[in-house]
């Protein structure tokens, strides 16, 4: 959302097997704005020949800048693996040429392995190479408290085939908050499986959560919510 009740819709376009970056403008009716783009609806093709993009994830920062973000083939050309990347707009759709030199910013540790991103928010700066200790995870949604800069990790993993989440709690350095939950962190684990999906942050401090959960028996799935106080224990009430 934006000022004046309007806000952007960010995503992907699919053409020729890759995605282009797409965004969308609406004005405080729905209807889309004629002065954004092409009748409201810009598209953004990649810096990189021959490059495959998969979107996942989009952010709008607190000064109105639009971050796109995922992960990709060939960025730049000459890697043969996939790498996180992002793409940063001003508010009119136009590249923010000050982030990475051109809008554009491929994400790596200097590694050779695929390395996939699924979630984005905006803040700070660096790399924090997360290591829970389960035998397989992966970040689903990433939430930033405005107040303090601490980032709410929401994370999904596989242990003795066995499906878990927990919420881990960052400082805004970086730095696991040991003081929040149990030792930074609180697992999430019922029945036979449990997988979040999205985060939002309430304004009293408490941290709602949702997903999908696989109760015991042949019987389908259903939706699962969750809420941590702000000190990181399940909200009893």
């Amino acid at each position: 959302h934006g000022p004046g009740g309007g806000g952007h819709v960010m995503g992907g376009r699919w053409a020729a097997g890759t995605q282009t970056p797409a965004i969308a403008r609406l004005d405080p009716a729905g209807a889309p704005a004629p002065t954004f783009g092409d009748a409201g609806l810009l598209y953004v093709p990649s810096p990189w020949p021959n490059s495959t993009l998969i979107w996942t994830a989009s952010a709008r920062q607190r000064d109105g800048k639009l971050l796109l973000a995922g992960y990709c083939l060939r960025c730049p050309s000459n890697t043969s693996h996939y790498n996180p990347f992002a793409v940063r707009f001003h508010p009119d759709g136009t590249l923010d040429t000050s982030f990475s030199f051109d809008g554009w910013a491929p994400i790596s540790d200097g590694g050779t392995t695929n390395d996939f991103l699924f979630a984005v928010a905006a803040t700070g700066d660096g790399f924090i190479d997360l290591d829970y200790g389960l035998g397989s995870y992966d970040i689903a949604a990433l939430v930033v408290d405005p107040a303090s800069d601490e980032t709410y990790v929401v994370v999904n993993g596989t242990i003795f085939d066995g499906k878990l989440a927990l919420v881990d709690r960052r400082l805004a350095n970086g730095a696991d908050d040991a003081d929040w939950g149990e030792d930074g962190a609180n697992i999430f684990s019922y029945e036979e499986g449990i997988e979040l999906e999205s985060a939002t942050l309430q304004g009293d401090g408490k941290l709602l959560v949702a997903g999908w959960i696989n109760a015991p028996g042949p019987q389908l799935g259903g939706f699962f919510l969750g809420r941590l106080d702000p000190d990181g224990q399940k909200d009893a009430s």
